[in-house]
């Protein structure tokens, strides 16, 4: 197989790249950052595509770390020659591993080709990728890894005719890890947890069934409590009835009590009044009638008063002028005695002043009796009108210790207006007690008297509350106990088949024991048929590493007997080697050796297994850690190899190339 040509639309900083690649060795020089890691991968992901990965790290993921920096079309196309055929292979890759687009041309038809699937990479060579970058393709990634040899394994095994006892070793390893598995698994320890949770099983079924007789007793006792407080309680359920209507019917008698004591006192209140008032009660255009005059009245009264209040002031005046006269006669009698002189003069005055003192006298007797006579005829004429048209009918007007007619009369109209409102109090008290004898008919009829104390009907009620709640508390703890009854009984019910289910375990756990050991067995006498067969696949790949190791100027102990080999390859291709008696790990050497060991391992399962038709290698500048004596005789390995095989060489130094350029890069 021979690549041809290869071109980059967009894969990491690679854009629109082509290559031609030659027959036999290639060189792809470029500075550092230049993509030829970039490159290399490119091809690797034509023959495999790119896995996906949900890792964050890019170096672990690389369609993530190879998505274009320009966010275009991602991939490109990879031309190769398979015998005297040749092919394109074409693919665009998306963010998953679905969206991912793949196509293959025969290159000397035109035509899509399906004589390779996606898997083209394994079909051709015969190995997955991690296989394949453990042989002939020579990535930036440490070369001394172990993982990753299982396909190269199969192949050689194929070709040592070991096919058919790995895949006899596969199906045992899978039937023993049906009944043993790492981790406390497998059908045995399945059977394990089994086996002691049916004994678990029935231990709490035997500790349960000495429960049984003791809930079912608890039960009768609640079914017991339920009943009896559920008569409690409807007895005192009917005594804060019988309670409620005892309050009930007080207070129905004690409310038409009310009504009659209420209408007995607005009847007595209306007798009285009437009998105050009389039996025959004065209409009111009587009243009107007298009341009409009450203005002149008060008038002529006021009048009258005012006369009286006049004839007393000339009473004292009349008075003062008769006690000034005598004083005066007196006097001037006093001085005519004591005085003789003018006797007859002084005499004169004394009788002027007795004659003028009664002279006043009598005019204020003559003005009284000539101004009172018709204002005392029209006052009685009033009065009298108002004693006709009153006193016989009413006798509040015949009352003496009011004083006048007028009080009298506002003591009418006052027992009128109060025997007014008596009668209306007395309407609505029959009213209202008809209302009540409509309603509460019953009201009337005589009770028969309480046997006892029935007790206060609220308290009675409280108490039957209570009484329900316990109630439901004890059901709450029937339904608790019926179903702990059901469960235990269940249980109980169950121990038979618990015991019948244990045994079977066992018995199943016998015979998964004795086909594990007869597999073990079985395992360990075809892994000692494997392991000859391996001998002969790893004796041909220690030879091609013995011969490529000389090659490279590593002196390995050629010459020694395979007792004193100077080192060893297990069947995992992984190396020891012997020095000064120890056998030690090839991670134990420098940078460099630990670089030709891998190289070494590489060049002999590339012969080991293309043995036909060989693969094109690709070798990404795995020499930078060799010093000049081992890079020289790296270099001048490839130039060998190259002469029957294709090799793709990356470096980005000229000091290690192995050959002149043959033409610049593109």
């Amino acid at each position: 197989m021979r690549f041809l040509h290869c071109y980059v639309e967009n894969f990491g900083k690679l854009h629109k790249f082509s290559y031609t690649f030659s027959e036999g060795l290639s060189v792809i020089r470029g500075e550092n950052g230049w993509g030829k890691s970039t490159l290399a991968v490119f091809i690797k992901a034509m023959l495999y595509g790119l896995p996906a990965s949900r890792s964050t790290d890019l170096l672990e993921n690389e369609r993530k770390r190879y998505t274009p920096w320009n966010g275009e079309t991602y991939g490109g196309s990879l031309s190769f020659s398979v015998g005297d055929r040749r092919y394109r292979i074409e693919r665009i890759f998306g963010k998953r591993e679905s969206d991912d687009i793949f196509k293959l041309f025969s290159i000397d038809t035109g035509l899509p080709s399906d004589d390779f699937s996606e898997q083209i990479g394994q079909e051709l060579f015969g190995i997955d990728d991690a296989g394949y970058e453990r042989s002939t393709y020579f990535s930036q990634r440490p070369l001394t890894e172990h993982a990753g040899y299982g396909s190269i394994q199969s192949r050689l095994s194929e070709q040592e005719d070991l096919t058919l006892s790995e895949r006899a070793f596969r199906l045992l390893d899978k039937r023993r890890k049906y009944y043993q598995m790492t981790g406390n698994r497998g059908r045995i320890a399945e059977l394990d947890l089994a086996i002691s949770e049916q004994r678990r099983l029935l231990d709490e079924a035997e500790a349960k069934k000495l429960t049984l007789d003791e809930t079912r007793g608890k039960l009768r006792e609640c079914a017991e409590a339920i009943e009896g407080t559920e008569k409690l309680r409807r007895l005192t359920a009917e005594r804060a009835d019988l309670a409620l209507a005892e309050k009930s019917r007080r207070l129905l008698a004690e409310s038409l009590e009310r009504l009659r004591l209420a209408r007995e006192r607005a009847k007595e209140k209306c007798e009285r009044l009437s009998g105050e008032i009389g039996e025959s009660i004065p209409s009111e255009e009587r009243i009107a009638e007298v009341v009409k005059d009450v203005p002149e009245v008060e008038r002529l009264l006021s009048e009258k008063a005012k006369s009286a209040e006049r004839y007393k002031r000339r009473r004292r005046l009349v008075s003062r002028a008769q006690g000034t006269a005598s004083s005066i006669t007196a006097l001037l009698s006093l001085v005519l005695f004591l005085i003789p002189i003018y006797p007859l003069a002084i005499l004169s005055l004394a009788t002027t002043a007795l004659i003028f003192a009664s002279l006043l006298s009598s005019a204020v007797k003559g003005k009284r009796e000539k101004g009172e006579p018709p204002q005392e005829r029209r006052l009685t004429e009033l009065l009298s009108k108002r004693r006709e048209l009153l006193l016989p009918l009413c006798p509040i007007m015949q009352d003496e210790s009011l004083p006048d007619d007028a009080a009298r009369l506002s003591v009418l109209r006052e027992k009128r207006s109060a025997l007014a409102s008596a009668e209306l109090e007395l309407s609505h008290a029959d009213d209202d007690l008809s209302a009540f004898l409509s309603e509460h008919p019953h009201a009337e009829e005589p009770q028969p008297d309480s046997e006892g104390e029935i007790g206060d009907a609220a308290a009675l009620r409280v108490e039957a509350d209570r009484l329900y709640l316990e109630i439901d508390r004890l059901r709450g703890e029937m339904l608790s106990l019926e179903h702990t009854e059901r469960v235990i009984s269940e249980a109980v019910e169950a121990i038979p088949s618990h015991a019948a289910m244990l045994e079977r375990l066992i018995d199943e756990r016998s015979e998964s024991a004795r086909h594990l050991s007869a597999i073990l067995k079985t395992a360990e006498l075809l892994e000692m048929a494997r392991g000859s067969l391996i001998t002969r696949y790893r004796e041909v790949v220690e030879a091609s590493f013995l011969r490529y190791a000389e090659e490279l100027s590593l002196d390995l102990g050629k010459e020694l007997s395979d007792a004193a080999r100077a080192f060893t390859l297990s069947g995992e291709f992984e190396l020891s080697i012997a020095e000064g008696g120890v056998t030690r790990s090839p991670i134990l050497y420098s940078t460099g050796y630990r670089d030709l060991f891998a190289l070494c391992l590489r060049f002999a399962l590339t012969d080991a297994l293309f043995t036909e038709e060989t693969a094109p290698m690709i070798l990404d500048d795995p020499f930078v850690n060799l010093d000049d004596e081992r890079l020289d005789a790296a270099t001048r390995l490839l130039a060998r190899l190259s002469a029957d095989r294709q090799i793709l060489y990356f470096t980005c130094s000229s000091a290690r190339d192995p050959i002149k350029l043959d033409e610049p890069i593109t």
